[in-house]
C-alpha cells in the first residue's frame, strides 16, 4: 500500500508540472501574437494584421552574419581609387583662407563624387604656386624679425638701414660680422651734417650694446673695434658733444662689465683689457664714466669669475690712472674693496685686501672708516686681523699677539 501511495503522488506531481509548462507556452504564444498584430491606420480600420513569423536561425548562421569576416568580401568588392601623388582632401586652413573665392555649393554632398573637389584642389594648388609670402632670402643674409626685435631696432632701422639690421639679428655669425663691417665702413666714409652724425652715433651705440652680448669671439672683437672708433675718431671728426658720447657709454659699459665674467676666457680677457684701455682715451678720460661704472660695489651673489675680474680692473685702473682727478678716489675704492672682502671668492678677497693696504699707505685713516672697527671681536676674523696688522705695521705700531689676547 505504501508503494501505491508513492506512485500516486508521483503521478500527481508530473501532471501538475506538465500543466504548468502548458500554461507558460500558451502565455508566450499570446505575447508573440499580440506583438505581431498591427492596425491598418491608412484605411481607418482596426483589424489586426498578422505578420508572418520570422524564420529561426541557428547560432552558426547568426555568427556568420555578425562577424567581421563576412564583410571582407563586400569590402574587397569595392572599386579602389587610382594612386595619386597628392591627397584628394582639401586642407582645412586653405579652405578657410579661400572662403571668399571658393563657393561652398561647389562641394558635393556625396563623397564618391570627386569632380568639384578636384577642381577646387587644382585652384588651390595654382594659388599656392603663385603665392609668394613676405619671407627672407637665405642667399641675401637677411632673416625675419619678431615684433620685439622690430621695436628694439627702430632707431637702427631708420639710420643704419633695414638690410644691415636684419643681418645683425641673423643666426649666422658671418652675417653679423658682415653687418658690423658694413656699419664701420659707412661711418668711416660718412661726410654729412653734424646733427645727422649725432643720430647715427646713437643708433650705432644701440648696435654696440646689442652685439656686445654676442657669444662668438670674432663678432665681439669687431664690436669692440667699432665701439673704439665711435668714441674716438668719429666723435672728434664730427665734433660730437659729451652728452652723445655719454649716451653711447651708458648703453655699452654695463654690458661690457658683465662680459668680464664670461665663461669664455678669451672673451673675458678682451673685455677687461678694453675697459682699462678705454678709460685712458683722451675723449673719455675727462668724463670719468668708466671709473664710476667700475667702482660700483659688487653684490655678494655674483659669480666668482665676475667678482675677481672687477677687482682686477680696479687694481689696473689704480695702477695706470692713479687716484687724482680721474673718477677714482679713496672713498669709492675703499667702499668697493670693503664690499669685496665679504665675497666667497678667496682670490677676490686677497686682491681687495692688497688694494686697501696700498690705499692706506697713501691716505692713512681715511680707509679705516669704510671698514669695521678695530677691536677684539673683529680681530677674531682672520681677514680683518691680517688687514689690521698690515695697517699697524705701516703706522709703526707693535703687532698684537692674538694668542695672548685670547
Amino acid at each position: 500500500p505504501e508503494s501505491k501511495e508513492l506512485l500516486q503522488k508521483r503521478a500527481n506531481f508530473n501532471s501538475d508540472a506538465e500543466s504548468r509548462v502548458d500554461l507558460r507556452t500558451s502565455h508566450r504564444k499570446s505575447i508573440e501574437l499580440s506583438g505581431d498584430l498591427d492596425y491598418d491606420s491608412a484605411n481607418g480600420s482596426k483589424s489586426p494584421v498578422i505578420h508572418s513569423p520570422k524564420p529561426l536561425l541557428s547560432n552558426r548562421q547568426r555568427n556568420s552574419q555578425t562577424s567581421p569576416r563576412s564583410n571582407r568580401a563586400s569590402i574587397s568588392e569595392r572599386p579602389e581609387k587610382p594612386p595619386t601623388p597628392y591627397e584628394d582632401r582639401v586642407i582645412p586652413t586653405l579652405r578657410n583662407t579661400n572662403k571668399s573665392r571658393i563657393d561652398k555649393n561647389d562641394y558635393p554632398s556625396n563623397e564618391n563624387d570627386d569632380g568639384p573637389i578636384s577642381q577646387s584642389n587644382d585652384a588651390l594648388v595654382t594659388e599656392q604656386d603663385n603665392f609668394e609670402p613676405e619671407s627672407y632670402d637665405p642667399m641675401d643674409g637677411t632673416e625675419e624679425m619678431t615684433e620685439r626685435e622690430v621695436r628694439e631696432a627702430a632707431l637702427m632701422n631708420d639710420y643704419l638701414g633695414k638690410q644691415i639690421v636684419t643681418k645683425l639679428y641673423s643666426k649666422n655669425f658671418q652675417n653679423r660680422e658682415d653687418a658690423i663691417q658694413e656699419v664701420f665702413n659707412n661711418l668711416t666714409n660718412y661726410k654729412g651734417e653734424r646733427e645727422e652724425a649725432k643720430l647715427l652715433m646713437r643708433a650705432s651705440g644701440i648696435l654696440v650694446a646689442k652685439m656686445c652680448k654676442d657669444h662668438v669671439f670674432s663678432v665681439f672683437n669687431k664690436t669692440v673695434t667699432l665701439f673704439q672708433f665711435l668714441v674716438t675718431e668719429f666723435a672728434s671728426n664730427h665734433s660730437i658733444g659729451k652728452s652723445d658720447i655719454n649716451y653711447v657709454l651708458e648703453k655699452a659699459l654695463p654690458v661690457l662689465i658683465h662680459r668680464t665674467g664670461d665663461t669664455n676666457a678669451r672673451l673675458r680677457q678682451r673685455a677687461q683689457e678694453y675697459l682699462v684701455e678705454m678709460a685712458t682715451f683722451t675723449e673719455i678720460k675727462p668724463l670719468h664714466t668708466v671709473p664710476n661704472y667700475c667702482t660700483v660695489p659688487i653684490r655678494l651673489q655674483i659669480a666668482p669669475r665676475l667678482a675677481l675680474s672687477r677687482v682686477e680692473i680696479i687694481d689696473e685702473l689704480v695702477r695706470r690712472l692713479g687716484t687724482k682727478e680721474n673718477g677714482l678716489n679713496v672713498d669709492n675704492i675703499s667702499k668697493f674693496c670693503a664690499q669685496a672682502l665679504d665675497h666667497n671668492c678667496g682670490e677676490c678677497r686677497e686682491l681687495a685686501a692688497k688694494i686697501l693696504v696700498q690705499m692706506y699707505r697713501e691716505y692713512g685713516n681715511a680707509v679705516r672708516k669704510h671698514l669695521p672697527p678695530d677691536n677684539d671681536m673683529n680681530r677674531r676674523n682672520k681677514k680683518y686681523r691680517s688687514l689690521y696688522d698690515a695697517f699697524d705695521s705701516i703706522d709703526g705700531k707693535p703687532l698684537q699677539n692674538y694668542d695672548k689676547v685670547k
